[in-house]
């Protein structure tokens, strides 16, 4: 498929499910008319964003990077009830340019815009304990995105969702000697294959992004996050995972947790003093 064709089929596929909105178009006229860059995703990007969002019932979301408040709207419509949308802006023009977008596309009651360092809001945010995330969207400076993965995993709830924007840039990620930003998608993807706690898929969009949404692959993560596999698992923990996992505690379900303990087996040794999961051998890791 050349380029064409692929730009082509991405309008269809958009013109054909992401209808007209008019406070997403404001959005993007807005910040048009006051400069900012136009590096905000695609509407079908928003879009998957916000299916993403509803299927985990998110009810609290961050996001790293504002830009003029295209994506934030996006995610703060899938908010679940008594939601809470934290996003993080650098720029303060940016900032001002999201704050009207949002009002005007009524949310302003579910967002709060945090201005600063994204690296430095983090730390604050993590000292508040104000809960878990169920959602993370990282769409920053690209160099700062291994840092922002590393908070990111503190912060988002087991079984949620990281997602991050712009990792390929064009092929030059695979160009040891490429750009800052591409060195910056390079340092991000070597943070997430060292990260046990993660599983990872990318999917098949223009600009590609990073999630942990795949059911299975998800499920394995929770599974580690509570140290099943060959282990015995008191009665607590189970509720727990299985309210994780947002299922009811039958016998079918049961079924269901024992054959992904099977089909992805773990043991633990030590290395250096400290415990890890390892795969087995022959066995594809999440």
């Amino acid at each position: 498929m050349t380029q064409d064709q692929w730009t082509a089929v991405d309008r269809y596929i958009t013109d054909q499910l992401v209808p007209t909105d008019a406070a997403l178009d404001a959005a993007l006229a807005s910040s048009a008319a006051n400069g900012l860059p136009a590096i905000n995703v695609a509407p079908n990007q928003g879009k998957l964003l916000e299916v993403l969002a509803r299927s985990i019932g998110a009810k609290r979301i961050l996001e790293v990077g504002t830009l003029g408040g295209y994506s934030t709207i996006w995610l703060a419509r899938a908010l679940a009830p008594g939601g809470k949308l934290i996003t993080l802006e650098y720029e303060p023009k940016h900032a001002e340019v999201a704050r009207a977008n949002i009002e005007r596309a009524g949310l302003a009651h579910l967002v709060e815009i945090r201005l600063g360092k994204a690296i430095d809001t983090l730390p604050r945010i993590a000292a508040e304990g104000g809960g878990a995330f169920d959602l993370v969207f990282i769409d920053a400076d690209k160099p700062g995105n291994a840092h922002y993965f590393a908070w990111a995993l503190k912060l988002t709830r087991i079984g949620g969702l990281i997602i991050v924007d712009n990792v390929v840039r064009n092929g030059d990620v695979i160009d040891p000697a490429g750009d800052a930003n591409a060195q910056g998608a390079r340092r991000l993807f070597e943070a997430m294959a060292k990260e046990p706690r993660a599983a990872r898929d990318m999917t098949g969009s223009p600009s590609p992004s990073w999630s942990s949404s795949r059911r299975m692959p998800r499920y394995v993560a929770l599974l580690r996050g509570i140290n099943l596999g060959g282990h015995t698992v008191k009665m607590d923990r189970l509720k727990k995972l299985f309210e994780e996992l947002g299922m009811k505690a039958t016998v079918r379900n049961a079924t269901t947790v024992a054959k992904l303990v099977e089909r992805y087996p773990m043991r633990r040794q030590m290395t250096g003093g400290k415990r890890q999961a390892v795969e087995r051998p022959g066995r594809r890791a999440a």
